[in-house]
């Protein structure tokens, strides 16, 4: 490499002519763009149709909306005998959840919340049972110790 200014005999990393002090400018490579490559589309490894994978929809599992709608209907009915509803409820909720996570399934949601709701509706019957057997024996011991 050849000072510009003076034309004297520089090493390949000088900075500077040290003849004259001039600066020495490297020159500068050309940066090639990289040339743009088609992305392939994931494809179905399956031996299914082959089409690819962000085109197949979830399917919606209706085991969670109907466990869902069980535990729900069940607040209606938590004073009286059907509230087999509540346990129902959550029964189906929980096969839906476990079914929607294998199948990678949409509304998992529901099954969730049915599962919750479901949960706590067979609490407050159980509660409400038990308060009534005690109830229940207390004035029956009540109408024994009058006799």
């Amino acid at each position: 490499m050849y000072c510009k200014n003076c034309g004297k005999q520089l090493s390949d990393d000088a900075k500077f002519c040290h003849s004259c002090g001039s600066s020495v400018e490297t020159p500068v490579t050309e940066q090639v763009a990289p040339t743009p490559t088609e992305t392939a589309q994931p494809v179905c490894t399956c031996q299914c149709s082959q089409t690819p994978v962000q085109e197949i929809k979830k399917k919606n599992n209706v085991c969670c909306l109907v466990g869902f709608i069980l535990s729900f209907v069940s607040y209606l009915f938590l004073f009286n005998e059907l509230c087999l509803f509540s346990l129902a409820g959550l029964i189906v909720s929980i096969i839906g959840l476990v079914q929607a996570k294998k199948r990678n399934e949409n509304w998992r949601g529901f099954g969730l919340a049915g599962i919750i709701i479901g949960g706590v509706a067979v609490l407050i019957g159980f509660v409400i049972f038990c308060v009534g057997c005690v109830v229940g024996f207390a004035l029956a011991l009540d109408a024994l110790a009058t006799v």
